[in-house]
């Protein structure tokens, strides 16, 4: 958790990230055709024995509008953030390395 001061959709929050890790390519799909794809995998991944990376109830979840209550984190876990937004905390977190580092964490068992 980064921020949680300022609400951001997706598209602040992947632009912001485009700003300082500019290799970071992001794909825009209809919900409805994604959601569809990620239907099919749920039904083949199965069949060759492995689980699907890419679950259709996560196509669900990524399109779900949650904003966030300023400071919310901080009364459910107790703690404060050390960065109030994605503008502050997101540079802060990346390098230029994180290319080599970094796995989305839907394929780390793969």
């Amino acid at each position: 958790m980064i921020a949680d001061n300022q609400s951001c959709t997706w598209n602040e929050f992947f632009e912001t990230v485009r700003t300082y890790y500019p290799r970071l390519r992001v794909t825009h799909v209809p919900e409805k055709i994604s959601y569809a794809g990620a239907r099919i995998l749920d039904v083949l991944y199965p069949l060759v024995g492995q689980s699907n990376p890419y679950p259709s109830g996560a196509v669900s979840c990524w399109n779900l509008s949650l904003p966030v209550k300023p400071g919310s984190f901080r009364q459910v876990c107790g703690f404060d953030l050390q960065f109030p937004s994605i503008h502050d905390g997101i540079p802060a977190v990346l390098d230029d390395s994180i290319s080599f580092y970094w796995l989305p964490s839907n394929l780390d068992l793969m």
